[in-house]
């Protein structure tokens, strides 16, 4: 698996490739909890492989997110892969995780989330 982060100002574009398996499920947390000071737009279009670790460690971010009251968007993940994310539910985790079917589009929605959302001041206070 190899990973990269890009900070813009609407959030952070990271990238995922290769094969996340249970071996770098913890790893996967860590670099994702690292880019948790925004909208989080995932480019899941060079996984090629995700299994149960790489599940959990993305289930994981969203508890943050959801405490944060933030946002992650899955985005450009081939059939195969987003049909493993289907199963896994995350259809279903709205408002905290959308699936976006391109990388432009994830950004696109995170753009707007960043012009809608409350200010990191306010969500914070709120916690």
């Amino acid at each position: 698996m190899r990973t990269a982060a890009e900070s813009h100002p609407w959030g952070t574009l990271f990238t995922i490739q290769g094969e996340v398996d249970h071996l770098e499920g913890r790893r996967l947390f860590e670099d994702l909890y690292r880019c948790l000071n925004g909208p989080l737009v995932i480019d899941a279009s060079g996984i090629e492989y995700i299994d149960t670790g790489g599940i959990a460690a993305i289930m994981e971010i969203l508890k943050h997110v959801r405490n944060r009251q933030g946002l992650v968007v899955i985005a450009g993940a081939t059939s195969h892969v987003g049909e493993i994310f289907e199963i896994a539910g995350f259809g279903r985790l709205r408002p905290w995780l959308v699936l976006a079917p391109t990388v432009e589009e994830g950004i696109r929605m995170a753009q707007e989330w960043r012009r809608t959302a409350p200010s990191a001041s306010q969500t914070a206070s709120s916690s």
